[in-house]
């Protein structure tokens, strides 16, 4: 198999690798038959017989050692491992292999066409491929320039100091100097910037598009930039690009800066389709230009290898497909000009502009508010600001309603220095937005906790809490409830007891309970735009309730909403609920064992529009959610954990559409293995498999985490994650992150 990868690397290492099992089986067959491999000391070491050593044998240890791997039906190549496999042969493998090559000549040398190669080779003998060997350098023009058929285009692949000086001093768009429309792309982005394509307009009747791909890793990326910045900051020359967010994040970092006159396409299709999501392809197709021909299978490759970009030599398909993403964004321009006119044009440039700063100034991050207009769906700031302003609901900043100052008055004198401004009553701005709870043992130091730090109340090591301190307290509170909680009339704080094995209060957790106004911001295209019922998943102290609290009141705004509220911990206690829920009605809840009947009767009874339930973690619970969600009823409520973690729990795992086992046939079982490890399964396979078992009764799942409460995570479909999740994969989630401070909502995909 070592000889084998060898000719192999050797045959290939310009590029066109078998892109699928049955024609690499048979570049094998004739390399063995050719060279006489199985002949050889080696082969005979590992298959004393011929007809042990088989193409298919090999293609299964190839896979074996990571040098490959199946992707549905295609062949995908880590060319870094196999160099890196090449490189580490001992000496006697490499004398066979050199051998062998010797004999493949004719073949090795009919595979060069393929690749993009400036220069010819020539008939010397070939030899075992160094690791890390990189494109020839190309000596002519006529060399580095070609016409993509059927298209109009010709491309221009820039590789050196002295083609590209050449290129800049020809073209008075590419050198910034001229007037007139671009389009630009970058590849390798934002990680790194390894190629710039830029298409330019025919320069005289009757002649081609030209597109420059500029290879920056060739080159050197300091050197591309500085000698392209004259056309970025040009204030007369229009540059076309398609969702700009992460090619700016890669020039800015390249010391890249005043860019002018920039066009983002992807605005403008949101203009006309309320999507800010528009790809490349649907904006071709919208505006009757002909689609990206490399588009689906390149983003294939590119999902697979993260380093399609940075190896060379690049496959001549691989530039065309880069070429093609700036010069298609050509034939658009025409047509946004015919509706939109000059004016329109330097409206969206404007909102272009401001999206460029956005995404340098927070790392490709989208800016986003809520289309009030278009029932409060995710739309772009930039362009909302722009065309209609009045529609734009934005994150507004957070009003902390915290009345912390309530839960400080229960304490000893003494006990709270550590909570008030000096000399008053007045709570820290520590107190008001980091304490999450007092803890009272008796005899031991009175502490809190502020985010994940102890803070002593008292400095004096010997100030340790009394049983008369406690039993204050309690008085204070009328007594606990058969939970061991307690709370404050109309105030959000809870107060939970610990007893000894008599009954009585010797400790006290003193939970603090915030609302904040505005604090369920982000969620306003569900709430309001959507009938959709939400988990809210995290950890304790995560921020989930103060999630709720505010969702109740926007979604109380418009519907008939109910809390079902287990300890008073949604509304706060006493008869009167807290004002943090808005209109909404509250059903109190006795005791932990009786929240589902609760559940069940508020539907039955009272008819609401949308029912909230502060924290689901019971069996019973789950069936009364399901019971409710089929009656009709819209639910928020809230549980621990993530999804991931949600889906191992036995009890709570109903809320997603439950996991059931099934048992596969052998032939089934196969296919799924193969499937799972993109052809590397190795005859090794499971006949049961995991499933969901039933629908969701949750259709959309918001992740949060203590200590970044202010980003979520939100998956819009709970069954196509959970799918994916019992099937091994990530899942795809939307990333949002506000500052509290200002009007800013930024947003990303991700995977988790």
């Amino acid at each position: 198999m070592y000889v084998t990868v060898c000719c192999l690397e050797s045959k290939f290492q310009a590029g066109n690798w078998p892109q699928t099992k049955t024609k690499l089986k048979q570049k094998i067959k004739n390399i063995l038959d050719k060279s006489k491999l199985h002949e050889t000391k080696m082969a005979k070491k590992q298959h004393p017989s011929k007809e042990g050593m088989t193409a298919g044998w090999i293609i299964h240890n190839m896979m074996l050692s990571g040098l490959c791997v199946v992707e549905g039906k295609l062949l995908l190549w880590y060319h870094y491992k196999i160099q890196e496999f090449v490189g580490s042969l001992p000496k006697e493998i490499v004398k066979e292999a050199t051998a062998a090559i010797a004999k493949l000549q004719p073949v090795v040398l009919s595979q060069q066409n393929e690749v993009f190669d400036s220069t010819k080779s020539g008939t010397s003998t070939p030899s075992l491929p160094k690791s890390g060997t990189s494109i020839p350098t190309p000596t002519t023009e006529q060399s580095s320039t070609w016409v993509i058929e059927n298209t109009g285009m010709q491309i221009k692949y820039v590789q050196t100091k002295a083609n590209l000086k050449k290129c800049l001093s020809s073209n008075e768009i590419l050198n910034g100097t001229g007037e007139g429309l671009c389009a630009i792309d970058c590849e390798g982005v934002p990680d790194s910037l390894d190629l710039i394509q830029i298409a330019t307009l025919p320069q005289q009747a009757g002649s081609l598009i030209t597109i420059y791909v500029i290879d920056c890793t060739m080159i050197g990326i300091e050197l591309v930039c500085n000698s392209i910045l004259p056309l970025l900051q040009s204030n007369h020359i229009i540059k076309l690009i398609h969702d700009l967010h992460m090619d700016m994040v890669a020039l800015s970092s390249a010391g890249l800066e005043g860019f002018n006159c920039i066009l983002d396409t992807q605005l403008a299709a949101e203009d006309f389709t309320g999507n800010p999501f528009v790809g490349m392809n649907a904006l071709l197709k919208m505006f009757g230009a002909p689609e990206h021909p490399l588009k689906n299978k390149m983003q294939q490759i590119m999902k697979s290898n993260t380093n399609v970009w940075s190896k060379r030599p690049l496959l001549k398909s691989y530039i065309e497909y880069a070429a093609l993403d700036a010069g298609l964004l050509l034939d658009v321009m025409s047509k946004l000009h015919a509706h939109y006119g000059d004016e329109g044009i330097s409206i969206i440039m404007t909102a272009s502009m401001a999206r460029a700063e956005f995404a340098i100034k927070y790392n490709g991050k989208r800016s986003i508010c809520f289309d009030i207009e278009n029932e409060y769906a995710i739309a772009s700031s930039e362009l909302i600001e722009v065309f209609h302003p009045e529609s734009a609901m934005k994150n507004e900043p957070l009003k902390s309603k915290c009345e912390v100052k309530d839960l400080i008055d229960l304490l000893p004198a003494d006990l709270t220095h550590e909570l008030v401004q000096e000399g008053t009553d007045i709570p820290t701005y520590m107190a008001e937005y980091a304490l999450i709870d007092i803890n009272l043992d008796v005899g031991r130091r009175a502490c809190c906790w502020m985010g994940d730090d102890r803070v002593f109340l008292s400095q004096d090591e010997n100030r340790l809490v009394t049983m008369e301190e406690i039993d204050d307290i309690v008085s204070k509170l009328g007594g606990f409830g058969s939970d061991n909680r307690a709370g404050l009339e109309q105030k959000l704080h809870r107060i939970s007891g610990m007893c000894n094995r008599n009954g009585e209060v010797i400790g006290l957790s003193m939970r603090v309970g915030r609302w904040f106004e505005g604090n369920a911001a982000m969620l306003v295209d569900f709430l309001l735009g959507s009938d959709k019922s939400i988990l809210i998943l995290g950890e304790p102290g995560s921020g989930k309730t103060t999630i709720v609290r505010d969702a109740v009141s926007v979604l109380a705004s418009r519907h008939n909403v109910c809390v079902v509220d287990t300890s008073n911990e949604i509304a706060g206690d006493g008869n009167i609920p807290h004002p943090c829920i808005g209109d909404a009605r509250r059903m109190m809840v006795p005791s932990l064992d009786a929240q589902s009947n609760v559940m069940v009767e508020c539907v039955q009874n009272h008819t609401p529009h949308v029912m909230v339930i502060d924290e689901i973690g019971r069996p019973r619970e789950v069936e009364a959610a399901r019971t409710v969600k089929q009656r009709g009823v819209r639910i928020i409520a809230s549980a621990h954990g993530d999804l991931r973690k949600l889906l191992k729990n036995k009890e709570l795992r109903g809320l997603v559409g439950g996991v059931e086992t099934v048992t596969l046939g052998d032939k089934a079982a196969k296919e799924e293995a193969e499937r799972r490890s993109n052809g590397g399964a190795n005859g090794q396979f499971s006949k049961t498999k995991a499933q969901r078992m039933g629908e969701p009764t949750f259709d959309i799942i918001v992740e949060v985490r203590r200590g970044e409460k202010h980003e979520w995570r939100i998956t819009r479909d709970a069954k196509t994650a959970v799918d994916a999740i019992l099937d091994g994969q990530k899942y795809k989630v939307e990333s949002r992150t506000r500052d509290p401070q200002l009007s800013i909502i930024m947003f990303d995909f991700a995977e988790l």
